[in-house]
């Protein structure tokens, strides 16, 4: 009975363990890669996807392909955003910091005055602290243990997803173009942009407003994210102080 009980445990642990992962490749991977790439198709054929024809086969490759697109998203979203996420990231983390300098209890810590030295770093080290602070809380905290992948797999959705519609924009500008080659009998290239913006207006505002809320919602999850980040790294003093 013993042995029973002790598999059973070791077998809901496991499952613990690997639920954050799922959590993090379907939000920030599977999500966005599979609405970039409908997108893309639809944009390519300049019609909505039909799904009536997909059979097994067809659907498991999509699925496939939509955690293919979300992966190589992910290495263009570390591109392309990171000079923008890294500062930002970099500032919400000094004004918590200046935030908390008001409470002498958790001023007078070690690890708040290990945070005071983190913010005298240079420019290449910002990436590696904001990372590094983030996986200190995960592996000491108990509940970062299980939020904290989420918390990032979040914020790495509404990345992926925003870069993911940025490609789609550029593909159904190209293909519109392709589909009607007339565009091109006009000499100046502010005409062409004009008709363009003509044609897909509707569809170009969409996607405007869309990246619009999704950048919002990136910056208020950094936000967020780094005040828990340094709740969580200046608990774990206070707690191994009462254990």
């Amino acid at each position: 009975m013993s042995n029973d009980l002790k598999e059973l445990k070791d077998t809901v642990s496991g499952i613990s363990t690997l639920i954050p992962e799922i959590y993090f490749d379907i939000i920030c991977r599977f999500t966005p890669g599979a609405i970039t790439l409908l997108g893309i198709w639809s944009a390519i054929n300049l019609k909505l996807v039909d799904f009536q024809k997909f059979n097994f086969l067809g659907t498991l490759f999509l699925v496939i392909l939509a955690y293919a697109t979300g992966l190589i998203l992910d290495c263009f979203t570390n591109m392309i955003t990171s000079f923008l996420c890294i500062p930002y990231g970099w500032k919400q983390l000094h004004k918590r910091v200046n935030d908390l300098n008001v409470f002498s209890e958790i001023k007078e810590s070690s690890r708040f005055k290990c945070l005071e030295e983190m913010l005298k770093a240079d420019e290449k080290s910002k990436r590696a602290i904001l990372d590094w602070l983030r996986e200190r809380a995960r592996l000491a905290h108990p509940y970062a243990t299980q939020i904290m992948p989420k918390i990032n797999a979040e914020e790495r959705f509404a990345k992926n997803l925003g870069v993911g519609l940025l490609f789609t924009i550029l593909v159904l500008v190209c293909s519109y173009i392709l589909h009607y080659p007339e565009l091109f009998n006009e000499n100046c290239l502010f005409l062409i942009l004009l008709i363009l913006l003509k044609k897909l207006y509707l569809l170009l505002l969409m996607f405007i407003c869309v990246e619009v809320l999704l950048f919002l919602a990136t910056m208020d999850r950094i936000k967020r994210t780094v005040a828990r980040t340094v709740n969580w790294f200046l608990e774990t003093e206070s707690k191994n102080k009462n254990n």
